[in-house]
């Protein structure tokens, strides 16, 4: 969205009247096909009776058996898999709530990687969800306890960014580690999902000491049994990231699983074409129809670059009320950048878009996320009574979480307020000597004297 991306909150305060800014996608599994019969072998004259009847046959897997308590693992795997139709609208309509449902069942009924999933719902508040933390965090340390990698690698995730309890890298660290062991021996053991998220970690050196060769591995032995793999061994092609730049295999890669819905290549495939490279020249109107499926299959980062093309006008006619509209799908799926572009485009119209307590609720959204700049942004909003009553304990807290999440403004309102900055003890020096060189004098009284 071109024109708004750098608007903050400021101006639009005063339009209005008022003062003075990780999931992985799991394939899903057909809840209604049974192991093949082995064929008989060395069969004695008393096998020649009559089959056994279908009966004995174990039933089919059918989530609906975990509502009536009487869930076995197969069943619990199915529940899982109708989580993520419903996530990715796979042949059935996309739908957050359901989503969460469905994975809460799954979780219950003991199947522990999607006790993670509702976490990130907690996390994000949507989905049904309320945002809460705690029980986000109580629901990714069950999901490691019950021998989940992913929910060992999300807790350490919050914990490292002050999402439960002050932060701790040192806490943090061990979680890193288990999270790792298990996602390597579900990889190897033929879980090829977690492949992605073994290859992610060394890929970005989060948790363990990079290692691109690793990482590379990691998603071949993922690809192509499941396509996330695939797309994101197809970006490190795309950039020649620990193995030698391949542009054709990449766009092939991505393809391939655009055409098998996984959403995830849909939405790079149309990202990469949408913009162009020095070796890859731009097909925005091809790109936009990768774009619109991955955001019709409820992926976050397809809506946000519908967003950007309807906003600058390439491969779609200039529209930014579309733009606004795809951003606020983003939002909505739990993308934090969706918000701040929705925030941006409206506080670039008068008034607010004539629209205050829809910007408020972006900014509400856009927090419970975890953007610092849109926590500033709903304290603002909410010191000042802007989309609703007038807040200020509310607004303090907004402030709070901002300044935990990195905003120096929000920083600069709680150290105002008289509070102490929710920040690591090594960070506080330099956060005061930044607020005190941006002028706040509190900051300079009590930090480094404006010295690093």
């Amino acid at each position: 969205m071109s024109r708004a991306s750098t608007i903050g909150l400021a101006a639009l305060l005063t339009a209005c009247g008022g003062g003075g800014a990780s999931e992985v996608g799991t394939a899903a599994a057909d809840p209604t096909k049974t192991a093949p019969v082995a064929p008989d072998e060395g069969k004695t004259a008393e096998a020649d009776a009559p089959p056994a009847a279908a009966a004995d046959a174990p039933p089919p897997a059918d989530c609906e058996a975990c509502r009536a308590g009487q869930c076995r693992p197969e069943d619990a795997k199915a529940c899982h898999a109708l989580s993520d139709t419903y996530r990715w609208g796979t042949g059935v309509p996309f739908d957050m709530k359901a989503h969460g449902d469905y994975a809460e069942l799954a979780c219950n009924a003991g199947y522990m990687p999607d006790c993670s999933v509702l976490a990130m719902l907690h996390q994000d508040g949507i989905g049904g969800r309320e945002h809460d933390d705690a029980r986000a965090a109580q629901l990714h340390r069950r999901a490691c306890d019950g021998g989940a990698g992913i929910g060992c690698f999300n807790l350490a995730l919050m914990i490292e960014a002050g999402g439960d309890g002050p932060a701790d890298p040192d806490r943090a660290t061990p979680l890193y580690a288990k999270a790792i062991e298990l996602l390597e021996r579900a990889c190897d053991g033929g879980d090829v999902q977690w492949c992605a998220n073994v290859g992610y970690m060394y890929d970005a050196g989060h948790g363990v000491a990079q290692d691109r060769t690793k990482a590379i591995a990691a998603y071949q032995r993922g690809c192509p049994k499941h396509h996330n793999n695939c797309a994101n061994l197809a970006l490190m092609l795309v950039d020649g990231r620990g193995t030698a730049q391949d542009i054709p295999r990449a766009r092939k890669l991505l393809d391939s699983g655009c055409e098998a819905d996984n959403m995830w290549s849909c939405a790079h495939l149309g990202n990469l074409l949408l913009a162009g490279r020095p070796d890859l020249e731009a097909e925005p109107e091809t790109a936009v129809e990768y774009l619109t499926k991955a955001c019709d299959g409820g992926h976050a980062f397809g809506c946000v670059s519908m967003a950007l093309a309807h906003g600058a006008g390439k491969g779609v006619a200039q529209n930014f009320n579309l733009a606004l509209d795809y951003a606020e799908r983003a939002c909505a799926i739990g993308d934090s950048s969706g918000c701040q572009m929705a925030v941006d485009e409206l506080s670039a119209r008068p008034g607010g878009g004539g629209d205050p307590v829809r910007l408020r609720g972006l900014a509400d959204a856009g927090c419970k996320i975890g953007s610092g700049r849109l926590c500033g942004g709903l304290g603002q909003l909410l010191s000042a009574g802007v989309g609703g009553d007038k807040d200020v304990d509310a607004a303090n807290e907004a402030f709070g979480e901002g300044c935990r999440r990195g905003d120096l403004f929000s920083c600069a309102e709680v150290v105002k307020a008289g509070a102490e900055p929710q920040v690591l003890p090594d960070d506080r020096p330099k956060l005061m000597s930044a607020l005190c060189r941006s002028g706040l004098a509190q900051a300079c009284a009590v930090g480094s004297g404006g010295q690093d």
